[in-house]
């Protein structure tokens, strides 16, 4: 491991800084010295005494398989919405400064900050692949940062997959600076809960067919409007809800076929937050 690759983590638990130990682990330097796995020369700040280790990174392993199936032009579309979440952040908190692209996948959001010049962090519950960032593998509700240590905070089709929303989004106001920015993007919401509950039990059928039964599609939801936004002010935050980047095209076809199924399709609002003071 290089110096200074632990510099940008706290101990999810104390929030002390970390140090490498004889053995190849990550050690916080609090009086508890909690001790966590270096794997690929990256920290996992995951638990595994209780077995929720292996199902994050089940989940996440699925997620990658599914995508790589899926591919083509959704695969465009997450780029072009990489694009609209780096000029919101940019806008709202310009590097530099540390930018968390929390649930990460294969890393592309968080390379693409890394281009625009924050340094940048690949969190997910499956290490993310060697970039031009730092990585690690944790969870949404024990992120390993200190407080105020972020200048963005930003989830890429991923906040859907939090247990606790609320839970979730009060960890990444703790860890976001005063200047800070919240950035959601590619979460799928719904205006009723007849539509969420029916568009996720679709997509659980297309993940079934792609990367298997699991904890994937097991976890994965949709979210109501209502949902996310009472979760976002529960959690203290002010916030708007922007165009979703996505392309006319893409959004245009998908308008025409859920007026011809007659079914509520997903939207993926952006949305652009801030601690509320």
């Amino acid at each position: 491991m290089s110096p200074g690759v632990l510099d940008a983590f706290r101990c999810p638990s104390c929030r002390a800084p970390l140090e490498v130990s004889e053995r190849a682990a990550a050690i916080c330097q609090g009086a508890a010295r909690h001790e966590f796995p270096l794997r690929d020369s990256a920290p996992s700040f995951l638990s595994e005494a209780d077995g929720s280790a292996d199902t994050l990174e089940a989940v996440a392993g699925a997620y990658a398989k599914w995508i790589k199936e899926a591919g083509g032009r959704w695969n465009r579309e997450r780029r072009r919405v990489w694009r609209s979440m780096l000029d919101a952040a940019r806008e709202a908190a310009p590097p530099p400064g540390l930018f968390a692209d929390l649930g990460a996948g294969d890393g592309g959001l968080a390379a693409a900050a890394a281009r625009e010049r924050y340094q940048a962090v690949a969190l997910d519950a499956a290490l993310p692949p060697e970039g031009p960032y730092l990585r690690a593998a944790a969870s949404f509700t024990a992120l390993p940062f200190g407080d105020g240590a972020l200048r963005v905070a930003a989830y890429s089709a991923s906040l859907h997959y939090a247990d606790d929303l609320v839970l979730a989004l009060k960890e990444a106001r703790r860890a976001l600076r005063p200047d800070g920015a919240l950035i959601v993007g590619l979460t799928p919401v719904h205006l009723t809960a007849r539509g969420a509950a029916g568009a996720a039990e679709t997509t659980r059928h297309e993940i079934r067919a792609l990367a298997s039964e699991g904890p994937l599609s097991e976890s994965y939801r949709h979210l109501t409007l209502e949902e996310l936004e009472g979760a976002l002010g529960s959690a203290g935050f002010v916030f708007e809800v922007r165009p979703s980047g996505l392309s006319a095209g893409f959004l245009a076809v998908r308008a025409v076929k859920s007026r011809i199924a007659g079914t509520e399709f997903a939207r993926f609002p952006l949305v652009v937050g801030r601690a509320r003071a």
